[in-house]
């Protein structure tokens, strides 16, 4: 149930920063492969004051309703997604909504299927996120 995981991670967010008051809150981005991919973008819909972005990978589509454009202007959104992953058309349909809506993302596609990628791709993929800063 995505609506249960959200609060979850409203509640873990809620406890890492208190424990690490030394971290710079305008820069939370959140990460997850599949389900959990879908998760991380949800999050970024649901609150987009407390998350700045995501990396997803293989994420199964969500309803764009979720989706508000106009709260999203300042986020970054990094898509990973597999040529034979039966995710990829979703994958591709929202890279295009977020270009049509002006929201900044990143669209790799690599071989093979649904599955995560290794340490490299992830690196990657923060090697990316950190250039935008």
């Amino acid at each position: 149930d995505f609506l249960l995981n959200d609060k979850d991670i409203l509640k873990t967010y809620q406890k890492l920063i208190k424990k690490y008051s030394y971290v710079d809150t305008s820069k939370i981005f959140i990460y997850g492969f599949s389900g959990m991919g879908a998760q991380a973008l949800l999050s970024n819909f649901l609150h987009p004051e407390i998350f700045k972005g995501a990396i997803s990978v293989c994420a199964p589509s969500l309803p764009s309703s979720l989706i508000k454009p106009d709260k999203l202007k300042k986020h970054i959104f990094y898509l990973i997604t597999r040529k034979r992953d039966w995710n990829f058309y979703h994958n591709i349909n929202l890279h295009e909504y977020f270009k049509r809506n002006n929201i900044k993302d990143t669209l790799v596609i690599t071989e093979g299927e649904h599955e995560i990628g290794n340490k490299f791709e992830l690196y990657k993929a923060l090697s990316w996120l950190k250039n935008k800063f």
